[in-house]
């Protein structure tokens, strides 16, 4: 199990912020198991949790540090998917999920519009 200070270090047990909000770590838990295509009872079959606990972790804030990594280890991610996951707001994560199943062609066109807008 990890200690809260070294959880504290990397901004789980006292909150991460984002635009002076907390960080609903629970959310972005739900938010990965629908990219991965699972549902919550998937999930549990594959922690050996039930699907009440899974339910409860991804109403959670701040869900066990323990539960989040059985959940991550299910969905075959890690803390760096969590993290980044947690800190983008729901149209990011749209954009984000579209982009990746989006063919070669539109992924270029879509980096040229937003090169081209940076400028």
């Amino acid at each position: 199990m990890v200690d809260c200070p070294t959880l504290y270090a990397i901004g789980f047990c006292m909150g991460a912020r984002k635009n002076g909000k907390d960080v609903h770590y629970g959310k972005a838990l739900q938010e990965l198991r629908k990219q991965a295509g699972l549902n919550q009872k998937d999930v549990a079959g594959k922690t050996g949790v039930t699907q009440a606990t899974v339910s409860i972790w991804e109403s959670s804030p701040q869900p066990p540090f323990d539960g989040i990594i059985q959940y991550l280890d299910a969905l075959g991610l890690d803390l760096t998917d969590l993290f980044g996951q947690a800190h983008l707001s729901q149209e990011e994560q749209e954009l984000l999920r579209l982009y990746s199943k989006a063919p070669e062609g539109v992924r270029r066109g879509v980096m040229e519009i937003l090169r081209g807008w940076r400028k």
